[in-house]
C-alpha cells in the first residue's frame, strides 16, 4: 500500500505546472527558496565533493542533483519505479551520472561501511519499519561516516490547527481519530498510509544510541504567508516557533554508538 500510494504522488511535482526546463527551474528555485530555504545548508550540499553520498527516497531527483553538481559520487534508491524514471531522465537532462535502484529502505543493496553520508529528507517517517530502515544506514555507512535526515516534528499545525479546523469545525472527530486526522491531512495527496512526527523526547528516544547526536528544528517563512510578507512571515514565523517549535527537524549522527549505550543494543 505505501509503495502504490507514494507511486502515483512524487512529493514536488505541484511547485510547478510549467513545461520542460521552466518545469525543473521552477521547481528548484521553489524547493529551496520558498519551502526549504535551509536545505542546502542542512543538506550539505556543497561540502562532500568526491565523497559517496546515498540518498534514501530520491522523489524526483531534486537533492541527489545538487549534491552531483557540487562533485559528489551519487547514489539513491527509491520504494517507486516512477522516481528512478524520472530521476534518470533528470540526471540525463543535465549531464550527471547516478546509480539510482528501485528498492525499499529496509533492506538497501549496497555492502556494509560504503557511504560516506546518508541522506533522506522527509522519508524515513514513513517506512513502515522505520528502526530497521535506520540501522540499514548505519550498516551501509563508512565508520567515519555521517547521516542526515530530515524528519517531521509535531507543529502548531500537529497540535492546534490539525485538530481544531479539521477535528472540531469540520467535525472529523465524529469520524476520525486524532492520529487519523494526522494521517488523512498531512500530505498534499492526503490519506498517507504512514506517518510519524517527532519532539525532543521523540528523537533522542530513536536516535540518542548514537554519536554525536544534533538536531535543529526548522521553520521556512515564505511557506506561510508568501513571499510579499516576508518581514511579517517572519514576525509570524518567530511567535509560532515560541509556541510550538517542532515544525521539522534536521537531525545528524555518526555511525559510532555511544559508549554508554552499547548495553542497549546488546539487549536488542
Amino acid at each position: 500500500m505505501n509503495k502504490e500510494y507514494w507511486e502515483d504522488g512524487l512529493p514536488q511535482g505541484w511547485y510547478s505546472d510549467k513545461k520542460g526546463n521552466e518545469y525543473w527551474g521552477e521547481i528548484t528555485e521553489k524547493r529551496y527558496s520558498k519551502y526549504f530555504p535551509y536545505l542546502q545548508k542542512m543538506g550539505e550540499f556543497k561540502e562532500h565533493k568526491g565523497e559517496k553520498v546515498l540518498e534514501i527516497g530520491i522523489g524526483i531527483g531534486t537533492d541527489l542533483l545538487q549534491y552531483a553538481e557540487n562533485g559528489s559520487i551519487c547514489y539513491g534508491v527509491d520504494i517507486t519505479d516512477t522516481a528512478i524514471k524520472i530521476t534518470k531522465e533528470r540526471f540525463k537532462r543535465e549531464g550527471l551520472k547516478a546509480e539510482l535502484k528501485q528498492c525499499d529502505a529496509e533492506n538497501l543493496p549496497y555492502p556494509d561501511n560504503f557511504f560516506d553520508v546518508v541522506y533522506s529528507m522527509g522519508v524515513i517517517h514513513h517506512i513502515k519499519n522505520m528502526g530497521k530502515a535506520i540501522k540499514e544506514a548505519e550498516r551501509v555507512l563508512k565508520p567515519t561516516g555521517k547521516i542526515i535526515f530530515w524528519i517531521y516534528g509535531k507543529s502548531w499545525k500537529y497540535y492546534f490547527f490539525k485538530p481544531l479546523y479539521h477535528g472540531i469545525i469540520q467535525a472529523e472527530f465524529l469520524t476520525y481519530s486524532f492520529n487519523e486526522i494526522q494521517h488523512k491531512h498531512t500530505e498534499i495527496k492526503q490519506n498517507v498510509p504512514i506517518v510519524r512526527f517527532f519532539n525532543k523526547k521523540d528523537i533522542k528516544n530513536t536516535f540518542g544510541r548514537y554519536n554525536d547526536l544534533k538536531y535543529k528544528s526548522y521553520r521556512g517563512y515564505a511557506e506561510t504567508l508568501g513571499n510579499k510578507f516576508k518581514t511579517l512571515n517572519m514576525l509570524f514565523c518567530f511567535i509560532l516557533n515560541v509556541l510550538f517549535p517542532y515544525n521539522s527537524y534536521c537531525v545528524c549522527f555518526k555511525k559510532k554508538l555511544n559508549s554508554a549505550n552499547i548495553e542497549l543494543e546488546k539487549k536488542e
